[in-house]
This record gives structure tokens, C-alpha cells and sequence, in this order.
């Protein structure tokens, strides 16, 4: 086979040749895989999934502040009347089970309309809240900060081979608002295994 000599090389078939010949050096010094890359890549997941949910949050929150300002106020439970009250200790025992007793009867009224002022209370305040679109808002941004601690756990049960991955874990970790003890917990089995393989 011909050498490739210098006046060759300037031929275009002879570049051609010499570059099938000779790998280029970008291929031959490729970068090594990250050993966390896994890690990496739910962390970036966990950062756009967490975006998301503070956007419902806050959203959330204008709904919760206008709510707050136009619910009507609890009302509350009256004492019963001293007249109703005083009767009510001077019945004799056997009266007691007497509900047709005139005082048992005011009792009963009483209480019956008692319970309707709350349940009128209760059932405004229900009112409103869906005029607002409260629980339905409530119900998004829930489901939302669920799956971002689902990408949290997945993280934490990812297995780190650096420390850049173990830091990762408590910061993502605090991020989520979880106790400390939950990240801990997996970066001290990340060291026990690190240590037991190199050992």
C-alpha cells in the first residue's frame, strides 16, 4: 500500500482515506458518563414539577384571601334563657322523659334553631367557596406538591456515587419541606455502600 506522503495528503482523496483511517480526536477523549446522572435528571424534573405547584399556590392563595374576606362570620352558640333554664332545674325527675313537658318542648326549640343558624352558617360558607372555585383550586395545588414529593422519594431512593449527588438529596430534601432525617437517612446509606465497596 502507498505511504502517505506529504504532497499526498493535500490530495482530496488522500484526506478522505486519512480520515477514515484516524478517528477524530473528539470521539477518542469522549466524556466519562455521570454516576449520578439519574439523580440529575429527577432533580431537574423535581425543580419544574415544584414551579408548577407554586403557581397553583399562589393562585391558590388569591382565592383563599378573597374568601377569607367575604365568608360571613361563624355565629355563636347562645346560652339557653335564664327563664327556660330556671324551669327546666325545678322539673321533678319523672318529668324528664316527658317530652310533651311545655319546658322540655322549649327546650327543643331552642336547640332546633340553634342548629339551623349554624347549618345556614355552614351551608353559606359552602356557597361561597364554590362560587370561588376554593375547593376545586385546593384539590389542584394538593395534587400537585404529591407529585413533587414523589419525585423527592424517587430521589432519595436513588442511589448517590458522589458527594455532589448526596448534597443534592438534603437540598432537595429541604426544598420539599420534609424533616431532615428522611435525606439523612439515605446519604448515610449511600456512604455505608460507597465504603463497603471500596473496602
Amino acid at each position: 500500500m502507498e505511504k502517505l506522503t506529504r504532497r499526498a495528503a493535500f490530495h482530496p482523496i488522500a484526506l478522505m482515506g486519512a480520515a477514515v483511517a484516524a478517528p477524530s480526536v473528539a470521539l477518542a477523549v469522549a466524556p466519562a458518563p455521570q454516576p449520578d446522572a439519574e439523580l440529575f435528571r429527577l432533580a431537574a424534573e423535581f425543580q419544574k414539577a415544584m414551579q408548577v405547584y407554586e403557581r397553583e399556590a399562589d393562585a391558590t392563595d388569591i382565592i383563599e384571601e378573597r374568601y377569607f374576606a367575604l365568608r360571613p362570620e361563624k355565629p355563636e352558640r347562645r346560652q339557653l334563657p335564664c327563664e327556660i333554664n330556671e324551669a327546666f332545674k325545678a322539673l321533678p325527675v319523672g318529668a324528664l322523659h316527658n317530652r310533651g313537658n311545655p319546658t322540655l318542648r322549649a327546650m327543643d326549640e331552642f336547640q332546633r334553631r340553634e342548629d339551623e343558624r349554624q347549618e345556614a352558617w355552614a351551608a353559606e360558607r359552602e356557597r361561597l367557596q364554590a362560587e370561588l372555585g376554593l375547593p376545586e383550586a385546593e384539590k389542584r395545588r394538593d395534587a400537585l406538591l404529591e407529585a413533587a414529593n414523589d419525585i423527592c422519594d424517587a430521589i432519595l431512593a436513588t442511589p448517590a456515587a458522589t458527594v455532589a449527588g448526596m448534597l443534592l438529596k438534603l437540598r432537595v430534601n429541604e426544598q420539599a419541606g420534609l424533616e431532615p432525617d428522611y435525606a439523612l437517612a439515605s446519604v448515610r446509606a449511600d456512604m455505608e455502600r460507597i465504603a463497603g465497596t471500596s473496602a
